[in-house]
């Protein structure tokens, strides 16, 4: 599924191209810190397998099937089912970036609908009515998420990064405590 909402923006998942992988893989290895950008690329590996259990959903400027070859990966957001579970299975975003130039125009919302809804796919065809979806961002990045209805879980002891969680259906109220870790 191809979506052009936003000009001159085309927002899919990534195609199987040997060129849009790696201007997706370069992407990702300029808009993290070294050890998230690694986890990222393990992720673009890993939605290279369809057994993996991945998406990975990207912005481009111009066409997806031109990745590499004229048009560039303005964002990225990467989408996984659990494996095993006890109880209300959590998905898992990571690898979620938007270039600067093309922030504050809706690319990292719609990224994330995109992720949403892959998510809820999943669940019809696990079988399951709740889940939530989980990610880690750092504190700055916090108030994009929050208004996406993710609310903070666990704070890292140098309090950079944050893990956060939002139900897929409904809403739940934010748990009252919060761990360092």
């Amino acid at each position: 599924m191809t979506l052009h909402i936003l000009p001159d923006i085309t927002f899919g998942l990534l195609p199987p191209l040997p060129l849009a992988r790696q201007e997706a893989h370069d992407f990702l290895m300029k808009s993290f810190t070294a050890g998230a950008a690694h986890t990222a690329s393990r992720l673009l590996s890993a939605a290279n397998d369809p057994n993996a259990g991945v998406e990975m959903f990207v912005a481009s400027q111009g066409k997806l099937e031109n990745l590499g070859n004229g048009s560039k990966v303005v964002g990225t957001l990467a989408c996984y089912a659990p494996e095993n579970y006890n109880g209300i299975p959590p998905f898992s975003f990571a690898g979620v970036a938007v270039d600067e130039k093309f922030r504050r125009r809706g690319t990292g919302s719609l990224l994330l609908s995109m992720g949403i809804q892959a998510v809820r796919r999943s669940m019809l065809i696990m079988g399951i009515s709740e889940a939530f979806i989980t990610l880690e961002t750092s504190k700055d990045e916090m108030p994009f998420y929050q208004n996406s209805g993710f609310w903070s879980i666990l704070k890292s002891s140098d309090k950079r990064s944050v893990i956060m969680l939002r139900p897929v259906r409904g809403e739940a109220p934010p748990p009252k405590v919060e761990y360092i870790i």
